[in-house]
C-alpha cells in the first residue's frame, strides 16, 4: 500500500490531510506513529467519519518523510482525488 505514496498526489502535513479528509478528497492515509495525540486524535476522527480506515503501517515521521523524498518529518501522509 505504502508504493501509493510514490505514485499518488501527495498531501503533507496534519491540517491540509484533515481538510482533504472532511472535503471527501483523501482516499489513503498514513499517520506517523510517533505523531503527538494531540494531532493523531483528529485525524483518525476525520478518518473514521468518512469511513477511512489510516493505514496500519507503522512507519516514524522521519520515515514517512524519507519515503516522499523531503528532508523534514511528516506526521500525515494522505494521498487525494
Amino acid at each position: 500500500m505504502l508504493e501509493r505514496l510514490q505514485t499518488d498526489r501527495i498531501i503533507i502535513g496534519a491540517k491540509q490531510s484533515l481538510r482533504a479528509i472532511r472535503e471527501g478528497r483523501a482516499v489513503f492515509v498514513v499517520i506517523a506513529d510517533d505523531a503527538e495525540d494531540k494531532v493523531r486524535g483528529p485525524v483518525y476522527d476525520a478518518c473514521r467519519a468518512r469511513g477511512l480506515t489510516p493505514s496500519p503501517e507503522k512507519l516514524t515521521m522521519a520515515q514517512l518523510g524519507a519515503i516522499y523524498g523531503v528532508k523534514r518529518a511528516a506526521v500525515v501522509v494522505t494521498t487525494g482525488v
